[in-house]
Protein backbone atom coordinates (compact mmCIF):
# COMPACT_ATOMS: atom_id res chain seq x y z
CA UNK A 1 0.00 0.00 0.00
CA UNK A 2 1.04 3.38 -0.90
CA UNK A 3 0.44 6.77 0.59
CA UNK A 4 0.05 9.45 -2.24
CA UNK A 5 -0.02 13.00 -2.18
CA UNK A 6 -1.09 15.72 -4.77
CA UNK A 7 1.50 17.82 -5.54
CA UNK A 8 0.49 21.27 -5.21
CA UNK A 9 -2.29 23.10 -7.25
CA UNK A 10 -0.84 24.21 -10.70
CA UNK A 11 1.97 21.54 -10.86
CA UNK A 12 2.22 18.14 -13.42
CA UNK A 13 3.69 16.00 -10.64
CA UNK A 14 2.29 13.10 -7.88
CA UNK A 15 3.76 11.32 -4.91
CA UNK A 16 3.74 8.06 -3.55
CA UNK A 17 5.46 6.74 -0.70
CA UNK A 18 5.52 2.82 -0.29
CA UNK A 19 5.71 0.22 2.31
CA UNK A 20 10.19 0.13 2.04
CA UNK A 21 9.78 3.81 2.02
CA UNK A 22 10.27 4.14 -1.61
CA UNK A 23 9.15 7.83 -3.06
CA UNK A 24 7.85 7.59 -6.31
CA UNK A 25 7.28 10.83 -8.85
CA UNK A 26 4.50 10.48 -11.18
CA UNK A 27 4.34 13.05 -13.77
CA UNK A 28 1.41 13.62 -16.64
CA UNK A 29 2.05 15.99 -19.00
CA UNK A 30 0.09 19.77 -19.04
CA UNK A 31 0.44 21.69 -21.90
CA UNK A 32 -0.92 25.06 -19.12
CA UNK A 33 1.74 24.09 -16.23
CA UNK A 34 4.98 26.15 -16.25
CA UNK A 35 8.15 23.30 -16.20
CA UNK A 36 9.87 23.46 -12.53
CA UNK A 37 13.65 23.49 -12.06
CA UNK A 38 15.09 21.26 -9.24
CA UNK A 39 15.01 23.68 -6.47
CA UNK A 40 11.48 24.02 -6.85
CA UNK A 41 11.17 20.65 -7.34
CA UNK A 42 13.25 20.14 -3.97
CA UNK A 43 10.59 22.55 -2.05
CA UNK A 44 7.59 21.42 -2.99
CA UNK A 45 8.55 17.38 -2.07
CA UNK A 46 9.93 18.57 1.39
CA UNK A 47 6.60 19.57 2.13
CA UNK A 48 5.18 16.48 2.51
CA UNK A 49 8.25 13.89 2.38
CA UNK A 50 10.89 16.24 4.64
CA UNK A 51 12.27 12.93 6.23
CA UNK A 52 12.90 11.14 2.58
CA UNK A 53 16.45 11.31 1.94
CA UNK A 54 16.18 12.43 -1.69
CA UNK A 55 18.51 10.34 -4.73
CA UNK A 56 20.43 13.54 -6.60
CA UNK A 57 20.67 11.88 -9.72
CA UNK A 58 17.06 10.80 -10.06
CA UNK A 59 15.35 14.24 -8.78
CA UNK A 60 18.32 15.90 -12.01
CA UNK A 61 16.68 13.03 -14.00
CA UNK A 62 13.00 14.20 -13.47
CA UNK A 63 13.49 17.81 -14.24
CA UNK A 64 15.10 16.64 -17.38
CA UNK A 65 12.10 14.45 -18.82
CA UNK A 66 9.68 16.56 -18.07
CA UNK A 67 11.05 18.79 -20.83
CA UNK A 68 9.88 15.64 -23.61
CA UNK A 69 6.67 16.19 -22.64
CA UNK A 70 5.60 12.61 -22.10
CA UNK A 71 4.07 10.88 -18.87
CA UNK A 72 6.71 9.11 -16.38
CA UNK A 73 7.12 7.52 -12.85
CA UNK A 74 10.30 7.71 -11.32
CA UNK A 75 11.63 6.78 -7.86
CA UNK A 76 13.23 9.79 -6.37
CA UNK A 77 13.78 9.24 -2.75
CA UNK A 78 13.67 6.32 -0.32
CA UNK A 79 16.24 3.92 1.45
CA UNK A 80 19.60 3.28 -0.13
CA UNK A 81 22.00 0.75 1.16
CA UNK A 82 25.92 1.49 1.60
CA UNK A 83 28.19 1.40 -1.42
CA UNK A 84 31.87 0.40 -0.96
CA UNK A 85 34.57 1.39 -3.09
CA UNK A 86 38.45 0.13 -2.62
CA UNK A 87 41.21 2.46 -3.60
CA UNK A 88 44.46 0.97 -4.02
CA UNK A 89 47.28 3.49 -4.06
CA UNK A 90 49.79 3.76 -6.36
CA UNK A 91 52.14 1.91 -5.21
CA UNK A 92 49.99 -0.95 -4.34
CA UNK A 93 51.31 -0.72 -0.60
CA UNK A 94 47.85 0.15 0.73
CA UNK A 95 44.17 -0.01 -0.19
CA UNK A 96 41.79 2.14 1.72
CA UNK A 97 37.79 1.40 1.84
CA UNK A 98 35.89 4.73 0.57
CA UNK A 99 32.30 3.90 2.02
CA UNK A 100 29.15 6.07 0.96
CA UNK A 101 27.09 5.55 3.94
CA UNK A 102 23.11 4.00 4.35
CA UNK A 103 20.40 6.52 3.98
CA UNK A 104 17.21 6.20 5.41
CA UNK A 105 16.51 2.59 6.06
CA UNK A 106 19.23 1.28 3.67
CA UNK A 107 21.64 -1.29 5.18
CA UNK A 108 25.08 -0.77 6.29
CA UNK A 109 28.08 -2.33 4.73
CA UNK A 110 28.34 -6.47 5.55
CA UNK A 111 31.34 -8.64 5.04
CA UNK A 112 30.24 -10.19 1.61
CA UNK A 113 30.07 -6.68 0.08
CA UNK A 114 33.39 -5.80 1.38
CA UNK A 115 35.06 -8.86 0.29
CA UNK A 116 34.06 -8.52 -3.26
CA UNK A 117 34.91 -5.18 -3.36
CA UNK A 118 38.24 -6.29 -2.16
CA UNK A 119 38.09 -8.95 -5.05
CA UNK A 120 36.94 -6.21 -7.58
CA UNK A 121 40.51 -5.10 -7.30
CA UNK A 122 42.56 -7.95 -6.66
CA UNK A 123 43.61 -7.27 -3.13
CA UNK A 124 44.88 -10.73 -1.82
CA UNK A 125 47.50 -9.47 0.53
CA UNK A 126 47.59 -7.64 3.65
CA UNK A 127 44.63 -7.94 4.99
CA UNK A 128 43.53 -6.57 7.98
CA UNK A 129 41.45 -8.52 10.90
CA UNK A 130 38.46 -7.20 11.39
CA UNK A 131 37.91 -5.24 8.76
CA UNK A 132 34.45 -5.95 7.47
CA UNK A 133 32.76 -5.53 11.48
CA UNK A 134 34.94 -1.76 11.87
CA UNK A 135 33.52 -1.10 8.36
CA UNK A 136 29.82 -1.16 9.78
CA UNK A 137 30.86 0.45 12.96
CA UNK A 138 32.75 3.21 11.19
CA UNK A 139 29.50 3.60 8.80
CA UNK A 140 27.46 4.00 10.88
CA UNK A 141 29.15 7.05 12.50
CA UNK A 142 29.29 8.54 9.25
CA UNK A 143 32.97 8.13 8.00
CA UNK A 144 33.57 7.08 4.98
CA UNK A 145 37.71 5.79 4.73
CA UNK A 146 39.17 3.03 6.57
CA UNK A 147 42.46 1.10 5.30
CA UNK A 148 41.46 -2.27 4.50
CA UNK A 149 45.06 -3.87 3.66
CA UNK A 150 48.77 -3.15 3.95
CA UNK A 151 51.23 -4.54 1.55
CA UNK A 152 55.12 -4.89 3.22
CA UNK A 153 57.89 -2.71 1.41
CA UNK A 154 61.21 -4.39 0.55
CA UNK A 155 63.75 -3.82 2.72
CA UNK A 156 66.97 -2.50 1.19
CA UNK A 157 70.32 -4.84 2.22
CA UNK A 158 72.94 -2.70 4.41
CA UNK A 159 75.65 -1.63 2.88
CA UNK A 160 79.54 -2.81 4.42
CA UNK A 161 80.67 -0.32 6.34
CA UNK A 162 83.32 0.63 8.91
CA UNK A 163 82.62 0.45 12.56
CA UNK A 164 85.12 2.73 14.93
CA UNK A 165 86.26 0.91 17.41
CA UNK A 166 88.48 3.16 18.80
CA UNK A 167 86.69 5.10 22.19
CA UNK A 168 87.33 8.71 23.07
CA UNK A 169 86.51 12.11 21.93
CA UNK A 170 84.74 12.75 18.77
CA UNK A 171 82.38 15.09 20.89
CA UNK A 172 84.52 16.87 23.43
CA UNK A 173 82.29 18.69 26.13
CA UNK A 174 83.51 20.26 29.55
CA UNK A 175 83.95 17.47 32.26
CA UNK A 176 81.18 18.62 35.20
CA UNK A 177 83.17 18.85 38.48
CA UNK A 178 81.78 17.70 41.76
CA UNK A 179 80.72 21.06 42.92
CA UNK A 180 78.59 20.91 39.98
CA UNK A 181 80.43 23.65 37.80
CA UNK A 182 81.18 23.03 33.93
CA UNK A 183 85.48 22.87 33.41
CA UNK A 184 85.85 24.87 29.70
CA UNK A 185 89.00 23.72 29.85
CA UNK A 186 88.71 19.83 30.29
CA UNK A 187 86.80 18.37 27.56
CA UNK A 188 87.97 15.06 27.46
CA UNK A 189 90.73 13.36 25.75
CA UNK A 190 91.38 13.49 21.62
CA UNK A 191 91.15 9.74 20.39
CA UNK A 192 94.35 8.10 20.04
CA UNK A 193 95.82 4.74 19.49
CA UNK A 194 99.07 2.93 20.05
CA UNK A 195 100.10 0.21 18.01
CA UNK A 196 97.88 -2.95 18.16
CA UNK A 197 95.18 -1.63 19.25
CA UNK A 198 92.22 -2.55 17.10
CA UNK A 199 91.33 0.81 15.02
CA UNK A 200 88.10 -0.33 12.93
CA UNK A 201 85.98 -3.57 12.02
CA UNK A 202 84.52 -4.18 8.73
CA UNK A 203 80.57 -4.87 9.09
CA UNK A 204 79.85 -6.51 5.88
CA UNK A 205 77.09 -6.73 3.82
CA UNK A 206 73.25 -7.86 4.48
CA UNK A 207 70.91 -9.22 1.69
CA UNK A 208 67.60 -7.28 2.36
CA UNK A 209 64.49 -8.61 2.77
CA UNK A 210 61.70 -8.46 -0.34
CA UNK A 211 58.66 -7.46 -0.29
CA UNK A 212 54.62 -7.56 -1.58
CA UNK A 213 52.02 -5.33 -2.95
CA UNK A 214 48.56 -5.60 -1.66
CA UNK A 215 47.61 -7.52 -5.14
CA UNK A 216 49.95 -9.88 -3.91
CA UNK A 217 53.22 -8.85 -6.38
CA UNK A 218 56.61 -8.99 -5.08
CA UNK A 219 59.10 -6.35 -4.30
CA UNK A 220 62.30 -7.89 -5.33
CA UNK A 221 65.07 -5.99 -2.16
CA UNK A 222 68.26 -4.63 -3.37
CA UNK A 223 71.47 -6.27 -1.72
CA UNK A 224 73.93 -4.41 0.39
CA UNK A 225 76.99 -3.15 -1.45
CA UNK A 226 80.53 -5.08 -0.54
CA UNK A 227 83.24 -2.74 0.44
CA UNK A 228 86.45 -3.46 0.37
CA UNK A 229 88.85 -3.43 3.41
CA UNK A 230 92.69 -2.93 2.91
CA UNK A 231 95.80 -0.57 4.81
CA UNK A 232 95.52 3.05 3.84
CA UNK A 233 99.49 3.17 4.75
CA UNK A 234 101.97 1.46 7.05
CA UNK A 235 100.13 2.87 9.75
CA UNK A 236 97.54 0.16 10.07
CA UNK A 237 97.32 -3.11 8.79
CA UNK A 238 94.70 -6.36 8.50
CA UNK A 239 94.43 -8.32 11.82
CA UNK A 240 96.41 -11.99 10.72
CA UNK A 241 93.36 -14.18 12.05
CA UNK A 242 90.39 -11.64 11.07
CA UNK A 243 90.31 -10.27 8.06
CA UNK A 244 87.71 -7.75 8.99
CA UNK A 245 89.58 -6.06 11.56
CA UNK A 246 92.38 -3.44 10.99
CA UNK A 247 94.88 -2.54 13.87
CA UNK A 248 97.32 0.17 14.54
CA UNK A 249 100.56 -0.15 13.39
CA UNK A 250 101.24 3.35 14.65
CA UNK A 251 100.48 5.28 17.42
CA UNK A 252 98.46 8.50 16.65
CA UNK A 253 95.20 9.78 16.23
CA UNK A 254 93.20 7.00 14.02
CA UNK A 255 91.08 8.38 11.08
CA UNK A 256 88.10 6.34 9.55
CA UNK A 257 87.86 6.97 5.64
CA UNK A 258 86.32 5.10 2.87
CA UNK A 259 87.34 1.71 2.57
CA UNK A 260 89.88 1.80 5.30
CA UNK A 261 91.59 3.32 8.26
CA UNK A 262 94.98 5.22 8.88
CA UNK A 263 97.21 6.55 12.13
CA UNK A 264 98.08 10.47 11.96
CA UNK A 265 100.67 10.79 14.33
CA UNK A 266 100.03 14.83 14.23
CA UNK A 267 96.85 16.63 15.05
CA UNK A 268 96.98 19.98 14.35
CA UNK A 269 95.20 23.06 15.71
CA UNK A 270 94.64 26.53 14.40
CA UNK A 271 94.88 27.90 18.32
CA UNK A 272 94.68 26.25 21.69
CA UNK A 273 91.80 27.93 23.79
CA UNK A 274 88.20 27.50 25.23
CA UNK A 275 87.04 26.25 22.15
CA UNK A 276 89.60 23.30 21.78
CA UNK A 277 89.85 22.37 26.08
CA UNK A 278 93.52 21.35 27.07
CA UNK A 279 95.35 19.00 24.68
CA UNK A 280 96.41 15.49 25.90
CA UNK A 281 97.61 13.53 22.75
CA UNK A 282 100.03 10.39 22.18
CA UNK A 283 101.62 12.27 19.07
CA UNK A 284 102.40 15.20 17.95
CA UNK A 285 100.76 18.38 18.36
CA UNK A 286 100.88 21.28 15.88
CA UNK A 287 99.31 24.66 16.94
CA UNK A 288 99.15 26.88 14.08
CA UNK A 289 98.04 30.14 15.91
CA UNK A 290 98.58 30.79 19.75
CA UNK A 291 98.03 28.74 23.14
CA UNK A 292 95.85 31.05 25.02
CA UNK A 293 96.37 31.76 28.82
CA UNK A 294 95.03 29.07 31.39
CA UNK A 295 95.37 26.13 29.01
CA UNK A 296 97.57 23.01 28.81
CA UNK A 297 98.73 20.56 26.26
CA UNK A 298 100.49 17.75 26.68
CA UNK A 299 102.16 15.61 24.52
CA UNK A 300 103.91 12.22 24.03
CA UNK A 301 105.59 13.19 20.87
CA UNK A 302 106.60 16.53 19.91
CA UNK A 303 104.30 20.05 20.24
CA UNK A 304 105.22 23.02 17.28
CA UNK A 305 103.49 26.51 18.44
CA UNK A 306 103.60 28.25 15.09
CA UNK A 307 102.36 31.15 17.65
CA UNK A 308 102.84 32.75 21.24
CA UNK A 309 102.34 30.92 24.73
CA UNK A 310 100.54 33.06 26.65
CA UNK A 311 100.40 32.00 30.79
CA UNK A 312 99.74 28.45 29.27
CA UNK A 313 101.31 25.16 30.62
CA UNK A 314 102.94 22.88 27.71
CA UNK A 315 104.83 19.55 28.12
CA UNK A 316 106.01 16.86 25.96
CA UNK A 317 107.88 14.01 25.87
CA UNK A 318 110.21 15.04 22.89
CA UNK A 319 111.15 18.63 21.70
CA UNK A 320 108.93 22.28 22.02
CA UNK A 321 109.22 24.84 19.05
CA UNK A 322 107.83 27.75 19.96
CA UNK A 323 108.28 30.51 17.10
CA UNK A 324 107.18 33.36 19.16
CA UNK A 325 107.77 33.78 22.50
CA UNK A 326 106.24 32.22 25.67
CA UNK A 327 105.18 34.79 27.96
CA UNK A 328 104.03 34.66 31.44
CA UNK A 329 101.98 36.97 33.87
CA UNK A 330 104.10 38.18 36.60
CA UNK A 331 106.41 36.75 38.22
CA UNK A 332 107.29 33.09 37.83
CA UNK A 333 107.09 32.26 42.07
CA UNK A 334 105.27 33.48 44.80
CA UNK A 335 106.79 34.84 47.67
CA UNK A 336 106.58 30.94 49.14
CA UNK A 337 108.53 30.08 46.40
CA UNK A 338 105.99 28.15 44.90
CA UNK A 339 105.47 28.13 41.11
CA UNK A 340 102.33 31.06 40.35
CA UNK A 341 100.22 29.55 37.99
CA UNK A 342 99.83 33.01 35.88
CA UNK A 343 103.04 32.26 35.15
CA UNK A 344 104.32 30.22 31.58
CA UNK A 345 105.40 27.09 32.53
CA UNK A 346 107.33 24.39 29.71
CA UNK A 347 109.01 21.48 30.08
CA UNK A 348 110.44 19.30 27.61
CA UNK A 349 112.05 15.70 27.88
CA UNK A 350 114.25 16.65 24.77
CA UNK A 351 114.47 20.42 24.26
CA UNK A 352 112.71 23.62 24.05
CA UNK A 353 113.23 26.24 21.46
CA UNK A 354 111.73 30.21 21.38
CA UNK A 355 112.16 33.77 20.44
CA UNK A 356 111.89 34.83 23.54
CA UNK A 357 111.12 34.18 27.26
CA UNK A 358 109.66 36.52 29.94
CA UNK A 359 108.30 35.63 33.37
CA UNK A 360 108.07 32.02 32.24
CA UNK A 361 109.40 28.92 33.83
CA UNK A 362 111.26 26.13 31.54
CA UNK A 363 112.58 23.07 31.90
CA UNK A 364 114.71 20.77 29.28
CA UNK A 365 116.18 16.84 29.65
CA UNK A 366 118.65 18.53 27.14
CA UNK A 367 119.07 21.92 25.60
CA UNK A 368 117.04 25.09 25.54
CA UNK A 369 117.60 26.99 22.76
CA UNK A 370 116.38 31.22 23.11
CA UNK A 371 117.16 33.37 19.51
CA UNK A 372 116.57 36.87 21.12
CA UNK A 373 116.27 37.01 25.14
CA UNK A 374 115.18 35.28 28.27
CA UNK A 375 113.80 37.89 30.57
CA UNK A 376 113.35 37.10 34.49
CA UNK A 377 112.71 33.73 33.50
CA UNK A 378 113.51 30.33 35.30
CA UNK A 379 115.18 28.07 32.83
CA UNK A 380 116.56 24.44 33.78
CA UNK A 381 118.37 22.35 31.12
CA UNK A 382 119.80 18.98 30.94
CA UNK A 383 122.79 20.08 28.80
CA UNK A 384 122.96 23.45 28.07
CA UNK A 385 121.28 26.93 27.58
CA UNK A 386 122.22 28.47 24.22
CA UNK A 387 120.95 32.15 23.95
CA UNK A 388 121.66 34.44 20.24
CA UNK A 389 123.23 31.48 18.44
CA UNK A 390 120.54 31.96 15.31
CA UNK A 391 121.74 36.14 14.93
CA UNK A 392 119.26 37.24 17.81
CA UNK A 393 119.58 39.61 20.56
CA UNK A 394 121.50 36.78 22.82
CA UNK A 395 120.35 38.51 26.09
CA UNK A 396 119.76 37.16 29.76
CA UNK A 397 118.47 40.12 32.12
CA UNK A 398 117.01 38.65 35.37
CA UNK A 399 115.51 35.47 36.71
CA UNK A 400 117.90 31.93 37.48
CA UNK A 401 119.45 29.99 34.20
CA UNK A 402 120.91 27.17 34.94
CA UNK A 403 122.83 24.26 33.10
CA UNK A 404 124.41 21.03 33.45
CA UNK A 405 127.41 21.74 30.90
CA UNK A 406 127.13 25.03 29.23
CA UNK A 407 125.23 28.27 29.22
CA UNK A 408 126.75 30.70 26.50
CA UNK A 409 124.94 34.22 25.67
CA UNK A 410 125.59 37.61 23.86
CA UNK A 411 125.28 39.47 27.05
CA UNK A 412 124.46 38.34 30.67
CA UNK A 413 122.79 40.54 33.23
CA UNK A 414 121.26 44.26 31.84
CA UNK A 415 122.97 47.98 32.22
CA UNK A 416 120.14 48.70 34.67
CA UNK A 417 122.17 46.16 36.85
CA UNK A 418 119.25 43.65 37.05
CA UNK A 419 120.06 40.97 39.69
CA UNK A 420 120.85 38.04 37.52
CA UNK A 421 122.07 34.76 38.70
CA UNK A 422 123.53 32.31 36.19
CA UNK A 423 124.20 28.53 37.18
CA UNK A 424 126.16 25.35 35.45
CA UNK A 425 127.60 22.18 36.65
CA UNK A 426 124.81 21.36 39.13
CA UNK A 427 120.91 21.70 37.98
CA UNK A 428 117.74 21.46 40.02
CA UNK A 429 117.13 18.36 39.30
CA UNK A 430 120.75 16.96 40.25
CA UNK A 431 121.25 19.12 43.45
CA UNK A 432 117.27 17.64 44.58
CA UNK A 433 118.69 13.87 43.91
CA UNK A 434 121.48 14.64 45.89
CA UNK A 435 119.67 15.74 48.80
CA UNK A 436 116.54 13.25 48.53
CA UNK A 437 119.80 10.04 48.53
CA UNK A 438 121.52 11.76 51.23
CA UNK A 439 118.32 12.27 53.42
CA UNK A 440 117.53 8.06 52.27
CA UNK A 441 121.07 7.42 53.31
CA UNK A 442 121.13 8.84 57.13
CA UNK A 443 117.52 7.60 57.48
CA UNK A 444 118.87 3.76 57.13
CA UNK A 445 121.61 4.33 58.51
CA UNK A 446 119.85 5.23 61.31
CA UNK A 447 118.16 2.03 61.52
CA UNK A 448 120.41 -0.06 60.54
CA UNK A 449 122.66 0.96 63.93
CA UNK A 450 119.94 0.33 66.08
CA UNK A 451 119.47 -2.95 64.82
CA UNK A 452 123.08 -3.82 65.38
CA UNK A 453 122.58 -2.07 68.63
CA UNK A 454 120.19 -4.78 69.76
CA UNK A 455 122.23 -7.46 68.93
CA UNK A 456 125.01 -6.49 70.91
CA UNK A 457 122.42 -6.37 73.65
CA UNK A 458 121.73 -10.08 72.38
CA UNK A 459 124.65 -11.40 72.92
CA UNK A 460 125.29 -10.19 76.53
CA UNK A 461 121.67 -12.24 77.06
CA UNK A 462 121.02 -14.58 74.53
CA UNK A 463 117.70 -15.49 76.17
CA UNK A 464 116.26 -12.06 75.68
CA UNK A 465 114.10 -11.94 72.81
CA UNK A 466 112.35 -15.22 71.12
CA UNK A 467 114.06 -17.00 68.18
CA UNK A 468 111.37 -15.68 66.12
CA UNK A 469 112.10 -12.33 66.82
CA UNK A 470 115.84 -12.98 66.22
CA UNK A 471 115.11 -14.21 63.35
CA UNK A 472 113.40 -11.46 62.01
CA UNK A 473 115.83 -9.00 63.13
CA UNK A 474 118.64 -10.64 61.28
CA UNK A 475 116.52 -10.52 58.08
CA UNK A 476 115.78 -6.53 58.79
CA UNK A 477 119.74 -6.01 59.37
CA UNK A 478 120.52 -8.19 55.91
CA UNK A 479 118.04 -5.80 54.06
CA UNK A 480 119.00 -2.90 55.98
CA UNK A 481 122.53 -3.70 54.74
CA UNK A 482 121.72 -3.96 51.45
CA UNK A 483 119.88 -0.74 51.33
CA UNK A 484 123.17 1.00 52.98
CA UNK A 485 124.96 -0.28 49.95
CA UNK A 486 122.50 1.06 47.31
CA UNK A 487 122.59 4.45 48.71
CA UNK A 488 125.90 4.62 49.38
CA UNK A 489 126.48 3.31 45.42
CA UNK A 490 124.00 6.05 43.64
CA UNK A 491 125.74 8.85 45.92
CA UNK A 492 129.15 7.89 44.99
CA UNK A 493 127.94 8.43 40.83
CA UNK A 494 126.08 11.63 41.80
CA UNK A 495 129.21 13.09 43.45
CA UNK A 496 131.23 11.91 40.58
CA UNK A 497 128.77 14.15 38.20
CA UNK A 498 129.85 16.93 40.01
CA UNK A 499 133.12 16.27 39.46
CA UNK A 500 132.29 16.53 35.72
CA UNK A 501 130.37 19.70 36.42
CA UNK A 502 133.79 21.51 37.47
CA UNK A 503 134.27 21.34 33.21
CA UNK A 504 131.07 23.39 32.98
CA UNK A 505 131.28 27.21 31.81
CA UNK A 506 129.25 29.95 31.34
CA UNK A 507 130.12 32.74 28.16
CA UNK A 508 129.02 36.09 27.13
CA UNK A 509 130.79 36.73 23.90
CA UNK A 510 129.88 40.36 24.25
CA UNK A 511 129.16 42.00 27.98
CA UNK A 512 128.41 41.13 31.32
CA UNK A 513 127.24 43.21 33.59
CA UNK A 514 126.92 44.46 37.24
CA UNK A 515 125.34 42.32 39.71
CA UNK A 516 125.37 39.15 37.67
CA UNK A 517 125.75 36.16 39.74
CA UNK A 518 127.94 33.12 38.35
CA UNK A 519 128.15 29.69 39.94
CA UNK A 520 129.86 26.78 38.89
CA UNK A 521 129.42 23.49 40.69
CA UNK A 522 127.98 25.40 43.51
CA UNK A 523 131.11 27.91 43.43
CA UNK A 524 129.63 31.71 43.64
CA UNK A 525 131.32 34.72 41.84
CA UNK A 526 129.80 37.73 41.68
CA UNK A 527 130.76 40.67 38.95
CA UNK A 528 131.06 43.78 40.37
CA UNK A 529 131.84 45.90 37.05
CA UNK A 530 130.90 45.60 33.63
CA UNK A 531 133.24 43.07 31.36
CA UNK A 532 133.72 42.51 27.69
CA UNK A 533 133.44 38.94 26.22
CA UNK A 534 134.22 36.59 29.23
CA UNK A 535 133.77 32.85 30.12
CA UNK A 536 133.74 32.23 33.72
CA UNK A 537 135.31 28.31 34.63
CA UNK A 538 136.48 26.99 37.60
CA UNK A 539 139.91 26.99 38.27
CA UNK A 540 141.57 25.63 41.74
CA UNK A 541 138.35 25.43 43.12
CA UNK A 542 137.13 28.79 42.20
CA UNK A 543 135.41 30.95 39.50
CA UNK A 544 137.77 32.85 37.53
CA UNK A 545 136.89 34.83 34.36
CA UNK A 546 138.78 34.33 30.45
Amino acid sequence: MEDTAPAPAATPFELSLSEEGALTLHYTPDPEQALLNEAALRTQIAADFEHVPLFDEALCEAVKRQRSGKPFALTIGGPRDAAVEVVVSRDQLFAHLVIEPPLGKGRGPTAEQIRTALDMERVVSGGLEGVAEAAGAIAAEGRYCLPAARGRPAREGNDAHLEPLVTGTADRRPRIREDGRADYRDLGTIQEVTPGMRVARLVPPTDGESGVTVTGKTLPARAGRPLPLRPLDDTTELDPQDANLLRAKAAGRPVILEGGAKVEPVVQFDNIDLSTGNIDFIGTVVVKGDVRAGMKVRSAGDIQVAGTVEAAELEAEGTIEVRGGIIGHGPVRDKAGRLRTESAAVHAKHSVSARFLENAFVSAGETVIVRDRIGHSEVDAGEEVLVGEAGGKGQIIGGVTRARRDVRAKSLGSAASVGTLVEVGLTRDLKERIAEVEEQLEAQQSRLTQVEATFRRLRENPRALPDETVHKLEQAEHQLRGEVRALRQTKGELEARIGEAEQASITATREVFTNLTAVIAGVHYRVSEDRRSVTFVIENGEVVCR
